[in-house]
């Protein structure tokens, strides 16, 4: 059985704008966003600070699949620079720079219902300066994350697993980042917690969500070995450059990440294939240093 996305889910998942779009019309709070045609625009812009993210999630580059990064710019003179990021015309998306914790809310939607939500926040990421988690704990869902979710997802008709990311600042208020329509990088802390969204998603495919009753959800810290190493090595390294945000200190990163709980759950550590943790640390380990040559 191939579980693809419905045409009309996957335009959405790839594109940003109406992303946006259908978060300001669920009543999600939105960082200020101006959306351009192409790079050439970005001496037009009159916001600092502020990021500068590809509208598409993914795209066509050179005939392969890829994407472009993002860009911070703390004033006038790097945002005219940021141009050089973006070497081939495409849409981009200018936004108000929102310091605060990562944080993603997960469901299966079906008909326009969520079915069995949750949530995580992040505790580290490999960079700093943004980027995937290196570490991840689950949390109790707010009734307004669930109440977005599920205006999302009546409006624009989802279907499917999906998650959201969002920003939470220090005043605790939740701002809205983006859908990711796919398997997230947190979904073996969702496995651990009983959550087997791959397995109702396929269920949803045949023609409906089975009826899943989990009156508790258990709440611990997921950690994947090798990204927590490739995070103390950026954060021992310093900041390399601005950005949003402020930089952790070397000293608690070194503690926190050497520090092992029992309560702790590790990506990729099954007990049936203890070779395939090694095998992850290894290749994600060589991979980071492969890109650095």
């Amino acid at each position: 059985l191939w579980v693809f996305p419905r045409r009309q889910d996957a335009v959405l998942a790839l594109d940003k704008r109406l992303q946006i779009d259908a978060a300001i019309s669920a009543g999600c709070a939105v960082p200020a966003t101006t959306i351009l045609s192409g790079p050439d625009q970005l001496t037009d812009v009159d916001r600092t600070p502020c990021m500068i993210r590809p509208a598409f999630a993914a795209r066509e580059i050179d005939g392969r699949l890829g994407r472009s990064g993002a860009a911070y710019a703390k004033d006038t003179v790097e945002l005219k620079q940021a141009s050089a990021l973006f070497p081939t015309p495409e849409p981009l998306m200018v936004q108000e720079p929102v310091a605060g914790t990562g944080e993603g809310s997960f469901a299966i939607a079906s008909e326009g219902i969520v079915h069995v939500p949750s949530a995580h926040e992040r505790v580290r990421m490999v960079d700093p300066g943004g980027s995937g988690s290196s570490a991840c704990r689950s949390r109790p869902l707010d009734a307004s994350q669930l109440d977005c979710m599920q205006r999302f997802a009546n409006n624009t008709g989802w279907q499917g697993h999906f998650m959201i990311e969002w920003l939470r600042d220090k005043s605790g208020q939740l701002w809205f980042v983006e859908l990711n329509g796919r398997a997230w990088g947190s979904l073996a802390l969702s496995r651990r917690q009983g959550l087997e969204y791959p397995a109702w998603t396929v269920a949803t495919a045949l023609g409906g969500v089975p009826d899943v009753s989990i009156p508790e959800l258990p709440h611990f810290t997921c950690r994947h070995a090798a990204r927590e190493l490739l995070h103390l090595a950026k954060v021992l390294r310093g900041r390399r450059r601005d950005g949003p945000g402020e930089w952790p200190s070397r000293f608690r990163t070194l503690v926190d990440v050497l520090r092992i709980r029992r309560s702790d759950r590790w990506y990729n550590l099954d007990r049936r294939d203890p070779a395939l943790f090694l095998r992850d640390l290894s290749w994600t380990l060589s991979t980071a240093l492969r890109k650095k040559h």
